[in-house]
């Protein structure tokens, strides 16, 4: 996972100069399919990921300050990135993750926050609206999402998703779970001007989740980390800056290395992590050394695995109780209370791996009114439940032996 190579070619030139080149005033065709990373027509999960890839592209040598939306090495590399990340993410959701037009990584270096995303505006910008609308009219049908980004892609996420299309529409915004925008900045400023949240804990629902990460000692100026950037813990999800060792994170899916530590560091606007060796990391020149930005993902990938899952049983759970309480006294409303009451209590049943008590949970919130709730509910019951006739009661047991495969039904 090295990239100082390839960063060392990215900061050759500053390319913002390079070309006169007029990006086009609309965003590239998303009824193409080829136009899609990923972009599932047979929609098997009550959420949605919509994903922006970080920088993919490097334009050195090219006279141009953005990419096309077809280059070679920007897909391929892109498909790489979101191998590493869609883990993370694949067990609740449907993830639609379009190619778009990139900037050049160096064009940028040494501006203002204004100035990077006037420049992420443009063709970034335009491909990311033009490509979420198209998802919310032809893929989304409704469901809630969850946005999803890191570096280029959060920057890109935020002038032109979170800015240009859900804010033009409050009913976007009760429909996204939550925005993990990494590797960019977010200010306090920025949010309240527009309505915004940013997170406070663990399950809070509709806001904003941003960090950058550093090791110990660093010093420069990191260039996506701007005066008054939000941080939250990735560990312990809060905005604190206790300290949270690394026994108490859930893991990386980084090879050979099993967990971060991070604490909070208000003077930089980062999450210091003291357990990874940044060496293998570096991203120097463009980068001052020490900065941890190229895993960012990885480095918590448990903890943010599990967090998707609390978010998505907060959001969902009204909702379900509003069905489970439809049902009334039989055993179906038993059996939908008492899965409800589970999950409120503990939405981190005891383990990172998925458990299928989410499964059964978002399958039968997600459904549009109390009859077909209903109908669902009894699919699951009795798959659960064969040797069960007659009990009221639906033990946890049964909830532990369920499979997910059942629900797909």
């Amino acid at each position: 996972m090295k990239k100082t190579a390839m960063v060392l070619t990215f900061a050759c030139f500053l390319l913002l100069c390079a070309g006169n080149e007029s990006p086009a005033a609309q965003g590239s065709d998303y009824s193409n399919p080829n136009n899609w990373m990923a972009a599932p027509g047979n929609a098997d999960k009550t959420i949605d990921v919509f994903y922006l890839y970080p920088s993919a592209w490097n334009g050195t040598g090219s006279g141009k300050t953005y990419s096309d939306i077809d280059d070679a090495q920007m897909r391929e590399k892109a498909q790489e990135i979101l191998g590493r990340t869609q883990g993370m993410f694949d067990h609740i959701a449907n993830i639609y993750a379009p190619y778009y037009r990139q900037a050049d990584a160096a064009a940028t270096l040494g501006m203002s926050l204004d100035g990077v995303e006037n420049i992420m505006r443009a063709a970034p910008g335009e491909d990311a609206q033009a490509a979420f609308k198209y998802y919310l009219e032809h893929y989304n049908q409704g469901r809630p999402f969850i946005l999803v980004s890191h570096s280029q892609g959060s920057s890109t996420m935020k002038v032109g998703v979170i800015e240009t299309v859900i804010l033009q529409e409050p009913a976007l915004l009760s429909r996204m779970i939550a925005a993990y925008t990494i590797g960019w900045t977010f200010t306090s400023d920025y949010l309240a001007a527009r309505g915004l949240k940013f997170a406070q804990g663990p399950d809070d629902t509709g806001v904003i989740i941003a960090w950058n990460t550093e090791a110990p000692g660093t010093t420069g100026t990191n260039p996506v980390v701007f005066p008054g950037a939000l941080v939250i813990n990735p560990i312990t999800w809060t905005t604190s800056d206790t300290y949270a060792p690394a026994s108490e994170s859930l893991g990386s899916s980084i090879p050979g290395y099993a967990g971060s530590d991070g604490q909070i560091d208000p003077n930089r606007g980062v999450i210091i992590n003291t357990t990874m060796d940044p060496t293998g990391y570096d991203l120097f020149p463009m980068f001052p050394h020490g900065v941890l930005h190229a895993v960012e993902w990885e480095l918590y990938f448990y903890d943010v695995f599990q967090n998707a899952i609390t978010r998505s049983v907060s959001y969902y759970s009204p909702t379900y109780a509003g069905y489970s309480a439809s049902l009334g006294n039989g055993e179906l409303g038993d059996f939908t209370r008492y899965l409800r009451e589970l999950l409120d209590r503990n939405p981190n049943p005891g383990s990172v791996f998925f458990h299928p008590a989410h499964s059964i949970f978002f399958k039968l919130s997600s459904q549009p009114n109390a009859e077909a709730f209903k109908v669902e509910a009894q699919k699951a019951y009795s798959a659960l439940t064969p040797q069960a006739s007659g009990q009221a009661i639906i033990n946890l047991s049964y909830i532990d032996r369920a499979s997910t495969s059942v629900l797909k039904k």
